[in-house]
């Protein structure tokens, strides 16, 4: 059985509060060499109320929207599944996007082609282009050239849903 080593990357950075979602890293963020005592109470002190700042504005990211728009709730609910299939991407699609009579509205003020959305509507629809992951059971010939892969729809509509989440925060 073959071990994987473990890597070590040192990076100096000025203090920022920064979260990501990646496989299995680790950031540890340390104090500046040279602090005197007193000046490690008060960075640590600091640095531990960066982090509850920070937990505290991801809290209120979301319920400030669900407080203020029900389909939020639906949408928050949708985006903490660990895999999506076409149906639940387009779920969260609708959801932000409200009545479908909207839709040109919606992707005006987002900023989203027809090409785009073509493309996102041919991998969450069409079992040609995702398989058994697709809304629909029926194949058909798909309607863009460049489907959008599962990958890139579920960070097309994930970014998405997070700037509709925000704007219902404004």
């Amino acid at each position: 059985m073959a071990l994987t080593p473990k890597r070590h990357i040192f990076v100096e950075v000025e203090p920022f509060v920064m979260k990501e979602t990646m496989k299995s890293p680790t950031v540890t963020v340390s104090p500046p060499a040279g602090l005197s005592e007193e000046q490690l109470a008060e960075w640590t002190k600091r640095r531990a109320e960066q982090e509850y700042q920070s937990r505290l504005e991801t809290q209120k990211a979301k319920l400030v929207p669900a407080f203020r728009e029900p389909r939020a709730v639906k949408l928050l609910q949708l985006l903490k599944q660990k895999s999506h299939t076409g149906e639940s991407l387009y779920k969260i699609y609708e959801l932000a996007e409200g009545h479908p009579s909207q839709r040109k509205t919606f992707q005006n003020q987002y900023g989203i082609s027809d090409f785009d959305f073509k493309r996102f509507a041919d991998v969450v629809h069409n079992p040609v282009v995702s398989g058994s992951l697709a809304r629909h059971a029926y194949e058909d010939t798909p309607k863009t050239s460049n489907p959008m892969s599962m990958e890139e729809a579920r960070s097309f509509v994930v970014g998405l849903a997070m700037r509709w989440l925000e704007s219902l925060r404004e």
